[in-house]
């Protein structure tokens, strides 16, 4: 049995689970080495051997690349699970509604799932369960030594395809071209999916927006981007500046970067998180600037662009306070998650951060985003320059 089973395995039975269903495609490729395209599902029992059930169109490659045996499903994946379920005795024989409820009642313990991402519609048919997605959260918070691999060559590709379109930059390329070309470069580099968003001017001001309708002109060019490298992303920004920069401007970055450094300071294996955003927040509040900073400095990356930890002083409700599949709302669900795990969360060695410090204003923002990777201090995975004199255009 693969060694992060095992664990799993250990875990469940922690929680007092016998069984689990695990459905996210990147917790399914995390334990089985299967990034599932359609509905698939990975059975976990602490009393038998594990298995993945698939829909048949991906079981060829699901039984070429599996670490678990590989059962073929059927269209309607629903079903097939709940029949698998059956037979392996994580659910009761279905036999009438009252036979059947009765027997979920007497079941001494729970189905674990993903609650942060099986609908409640399917979750109401495995009857009674237990959310297990802060157990899978902190597994998957603490890479091991091929993760770290990974991610470490995935930042070196992605700066590669920075440095080659810097040139290429040029005063009324629109937006989205830009964008292109960064992803074509990307994606020539090695990266199956792509992330590159680029904000000119006044554009630069929406932190996280998706529209790229300008083109390149004066002042701050945001570049937000990223790929995904055997499934492992990587999350990066630089701002540059298109024609010299003012003093107003100047203060604003000089200060983005003090607080970058703050916050590299306070990172290290079994330091507290939320001294991290507290350092950042200082250094704003110093420069009189900490109101225009509108989200956390920071937060962790892997086998999706945000996952935990997230870098915040704040507490939050076990419940996600937002749900959708935006990266702002993805953010808060993966915050709700981590921060249920334990009262004062620590960094943990190698954790993969992305340290984020921004501000916002009304005509342009400024962000520099670097990768991370926890050891006894924090070790920069990215080396693209970061200073002012580097990125004026």
């Amino acid at each position: 049995m693969h060694r992060r089973i095992e664990e799993l395995v250990e875990r469940l039975g922690e929680a007092d689970v016998d069984c689990c269903v695990i459905a996210k495609p990147e917790n399914v490729y995390y334990f089985t080495g299967v990034y599932p395209i359609e509905a698939s599902f990975l059975i976990v029992s602490t009393m038998r051997e594990p298995l993945l059930l698939v829909a048949p169109s991906s079981y060829a490659e699901a039984e070429e690349r599996s670490r678990v045996e590989v059962v073929k499903g059927e269209l309607r994946s629903l079903k097939a699970l709940r029949q698998r379920l059956t037979r392996e005795g994580c659910l009761p024989e279905k036999r009438g509604v009252f036979l059947r409820d009765l027997l979920g009642a007497l079941r001494k313990k729970p189905l674990g799932i993903e609650g942060d991402y099986l609908p409640a519609k399917a979750a109401r048919k495995l009857g009674r369960w237990r959310d297990i997605s802060p157990i899978i959260a902190e597994m998957r918070m603490v890479k091991d030594a091929e993760e770290v691999r990974i991610i470490t060559r995935a930042v070196e590709s992605s700066e590669k395809a920075l440095r080659r379109v810097y040139n290429e930059i040029a005063p009324g390329m629109a937006e989205r071209e830009l964008s292109g070309r960064l992803d074509l470069e990307l994606k020539r580099l090695g990266a199956d999916q792509t992330k590159a968003r680029v904000r000119s001017g006044r554009s630069s001001a929406k932190p996280f927006s998706r529209e790229m309708e300008g083109s390149i002109g004066r002042g701050p060019l945001l570049v937000d981007y990223g790929g995904a490298f055997e499934h492992y992303w990587t999350d990066l920004t630089r701002t540059f500046h298109v024609g010299r920069a003012g003093e107003d401007y100047e203060e604003v970055y000089s200060c983005i970067l003090e607080a970058k450094r703050a916050a590299l300071r306070e990172i290290g294996a079994g330091r507290s998180i939320s001294e991290v955003e507290h350092a950042v927040r200082e250094v704003f509040r110093e420069h009189s600037l900490e109101g225009h900073m509108v989200y956390t400095p920071g937060h962790g990356v892997g086998l999706e662009v945000h996952e935990p930890p997230v870098i915040t002083a704040r507490r939050v409700r076990e419940e996600p306070m937002f749900r959708g599949s935006s990266d702002v709302e993805r953010l808060y669900q993966a915050m709700a998650q981590f921060f249920v795990l334990e009262e004062e969360p620590v960094f943990r060695e190698n954790m993969v951060l992305a340290i984020e410090p921004g501000l916002y204003f009304r005509d342009f923002g400024v962000r520099v985003e670097d990768m991370v990777l926890v050891k006894r201090r924090a070790r920069l995975l990215s080396r693209f320059p970061d200073e002012l004199e580097a990125l004026v255009l």
